[in-house]
C-alpha cells in the first residue's frame, strides 16, 4: 500500500521536517498541534527519514489523537504540553462527543487544539492544548443546555471505546471481501467504494485486494470505523470465518 499525499498533506509533511530541523538546531524539542491517525503516520514516517527520536502523546494511553514531540531531548509524557479538563454534569443528562465539541468550537478554538472527548455517566473529559485549558474552565458553563461544571485533571474514570461485534464468512481476506462483511453491502459494492478511495487499512487507501491482518483497523466513509480481529475456521468450500469489531 502507498502512501499517497494530497498537497494539503504534503505541506504537512514539510512542516514536520521543519520541525525536525529546529529541533536540532535549537536543541530542543518541538510539540505539533494533535494530529489525527493519518497525519501521525505521515509524521513518523517523516521522523524516521529525518533520523530524528520521536514520541507521540495524547493525555492519557490509548489515545487516538495526540501530540508528536520531536527531537532527543525532554519527550517525558509530563512535558508534552497536554491538558485534561473533566466536566461534571447530572447523570440523568446525557452529552455526546458532538455537544462538547460543539462548545469549544462555539468559543472559535481550532480543531487542532483539541484532542480525544471522552464521555461517561454525568461526565465528559477533554483533552487540549495546555494553553487553552484554563480558557476552557473559565468560559465552558454549559454544553448544550445541560449546565457542567469543570475542573483541571482527568477527574473520572477514562471510559472504555464501545464496539459492535460483526461476524462473517467470505472467501477471502482480501479487502474487498471484508469491507461487505462489515457494511452489509454486495463485494461488487465494496469494490466500487475502494475504488473509490472510501476505504483506508491503517490510514492507508487499499485496492480491493489487499490483504487483511489482525488488528488492522478499517475505516469506510460513511460506514464507521472497525478493527479486524481474526480470520478464524475454514469451512468445507474453501470460504474464512472472520470476525470484525465496530466502533459505536
Amino acid at each position: 500500500m502507498n502512501l499517497k499525499l494530497t498537497d494539503e498533506e504534503k505541506a504537512f509533511e514539510r512542516r514536520i521536517f521543519d520541525m525536525a530541523d529546529l529541533s536540532e538546531r535549537h536543541c530542543c524539542t518541538r510539540f505539533s498541534a494533535f494530529l489525527n491517525e493519518r497525519e501521525q503516520l505521515i509524521a513518523e514516517k517523516t521522523a524516521v527519514i529525518t533520523g530524528a527520536e520521536y514520541a507521540f502523546f495524547g493525555g492519557y494511553e490509548g489515545a487516538v489523537r495526540r501530540v508528536m514531540g520531536i527531537g532527543g531531548y525532554s519527550r517525558e509524557e509530563q512535558d508534552f504540553p497536554v491538558k485534561a479538563v473533566t466536566f461534571s454534569y447530572r447523570k440523568c443528562d446525557t452529552l455526546t462527543h458532538r455537544d462538547f465539541l460543539g462548545a469549544l468550537m462555539s468559543m472559535n478554538i481550532k480543531r487542532e487544539l483539541i484532542g480525544d472527548i471522552l464521555t461517561g455517566e454525568g461526565y465528559g473529559i477533554v483533552f487540549c492544548a495546555e494553553n487553552i485549558a484554563q480558557l476552557i474552565i473559565d468560559e465552558v458553563n454549559k454544553v448544550g443546555r445541560v449546565g457542567v461544571t469543570a475542573k483541571e485533571g482527568i477527574c473520572a474514570e477514562i471510559p472504555k471505546p464501545e464496539f459492535a461485534e460483526i461476524s462473517g464468512v467470505v472467501s477471502s481476506v482480501r479487502a474487498d471481501s471484508v469491507a461487505a462483511a462489515a457494511t452489509g453491502l454486495s463485494r461488487e459494492k465494496a469494490a466500487l467504494l475502494i475504488k473509490s478511495g472510501k476505504m483506508q487499512i491503517n490510514c492507508i487507501e487499499c485496492d480491493t485486494d489487499t490483504p487483511l491482518s489482525e488488528n488492522d483497523r478499517i475505516t469506510i466513509n460513511g460506514f464507521g470505523k472497525f478493527i479486524f480481529d481474526e480470520a478464524g475456521a475454514v469451512t468445507k468450500k474453501g470460504r474464512i470465518h472472520i470476525k470484525l469489531r465496530k466502533y459505536i
